[in-house]
């Protein structure tokens, strides 16, 4: 219990002192201490982050190999007695025969003693479990806690027990993440947290409700854990508790990651605004300035209305010529109306001069057409009137 409280109490302290720490050393070798990234700058925010995943994710490594490591050290009664998880009902009795001869309180000497009592009671009450099959079902899930359970006489007893052991800690973890989630302290990281929940629930059931060992951990997790040097492979109820400390550490460090990718964006934001509300300041004081030396230059203005209108007629043609007319928007817009306005005139000046060509055609072939008194001028004009 201390060296769970211990870890959980490192999640909450340690990340953020030792981001700072290796960002010391980092700057005082890589910039000597001069014109290093301060503190609100997009450089110092990137490399604090950097910094700060990296060592989260060395903790969250480092508490999952203590927790492997604190799980092994508890052992289990297989590795009490040396045998395997397999291992049948005659093979559990004769090593506990051999480890009886050895550590019985009847072949203890009053000058020797090889192994104090308990050792002897541990080992029977590991045969006890393991030789019945019961019992051995139940320990290969629930681990020593089934052994209070003396009520208990089948299977589906200790699975309902069971049952109602472990699922107060799930619903009060369910409980505190909605809680805090409702505070704001789960936003960041909130669809993965509750898939690992889910997950681990699932495992769990599924764990507990397979008559053998799950494939997960007899073809991957086991195989894995046996070619680590000093490894030891896992009940299902060893898994099970892993597996539950890994999805406290990875929720706690999804929680540590979360705030510095928020203040990477809260410190851009912040300097955004200090900048904008500086570029208002200088605006306003341009703005002011603008207005006092506009007020000097009309101040002679003030007593002659005519000479003041004058002026801002002139200003408000000056304003036309060189601000408006001289905009690359304006001057684009009224190059394209000019030009459009120009090919709709040379349009329709090819229009009329081929109207005009088709008129001296047609009059030309009518006077083909016709007699040779068609050279007389009333014939000319009678043509002229039906062209």
């Amino acid at each position: 219990m201390l060296r769970n409280g211990a870890s959980l109490l490192g999640w909450a302290f340690l990340p953020h002192y030792a981001t700072k720490f290796v960002l010391e050393i980092y700057y005082g070798i890589a910039y000597g201490g001069r014109n290093r990234p301060q503190p609100g700058t997009h450089t110092f925010f990137r490399h604090y982050r950097r910094t700060h995943a990296t060592l989260v994710l060395g903790y969250l490594l480092l508490t999952i190999c203590d927790a492997y490591i604190q799980i092994r050290e508890n052992g289990d009664f297989y590795q009490a007695l040396g045998i395997g998880h397999d291992a049948s009902e005659r093979q559990i009795k004769t090593k506990f025969r051999r480890l009886a001869a050895q550590v019985h309180p009847d072949k203890q000497t009053a000058t020797i003693q090889t192994a104090p009592e308990s050792v002897f009671v541990a080992l029977k009450i590991a045969q006890d479990t393991l030789t019945n099959p019961v019992k051995r079902f139940a320990y290969d899930r629930f681990g020593p806690q089934m052994l209070s359970w003396e009520n208990c006489a089948t299977i589906k007893e200790y699975l309902y027990t069971g049952f109602q052991a472990t699922s107060p800690s799930y619903m009060a973890t369910a409980i505190m993440m909605l809680a805090l989630g409702g505070m704001g302290y789960l936003d960041w990281g909130k669809f993965w947290r509750y898939l690992g929940g889910g997950s681990l629930i699932l495992l769990e059931i599924y764990t507990l409700t397979r008559p053998e060992f799950p494939r997960f951990l007899t073809n991957v997790v086991n195989p894995v854990l046996s070619f680590i040097p000093f490894g030891k492979t896992l009940l299902p109820f060893q898994m099970l508790e892993l597996a539950r400390k890994i999805a406290l550490a990875a929720s706690i460090a999804i929680s540590q990651l979360g705030p510095s990718s928020r203040n990477e964006r809260t410190g851009h934001n912040e300097i955004d605004e200090q900048r904008l509300a500086r570029l208002e300041f200088l605006s306003l004081g341009n703005d002011m300035s603008a207005t006092r030396l506009l007020k000097m230059q009309m101040a002679p203005f003030n007593d002659d209305e005519k000479a003041l209108a004058k002026l801002k007629t002139g200003m408000t043609r000056w304003l036309h010529q060189n601000t408006i007319r001289a905009d690359p928007f304006v001057r684009e817009a009224i190059t394209n109306i000019t030009e459009s306005e120009n090919a709709q005139n040379e349009a329709e000046e090819t229009s009329n001069e081929d109207d005009e060509t088709r008129r001296k055609d047609h009059r030309g072939q009518l006077r083909s057409s016709q007699q040779p008194i068609e050279d007389s001028p009333s014939h000319d004009s009678a043509i002229d009137d039906i062209t």
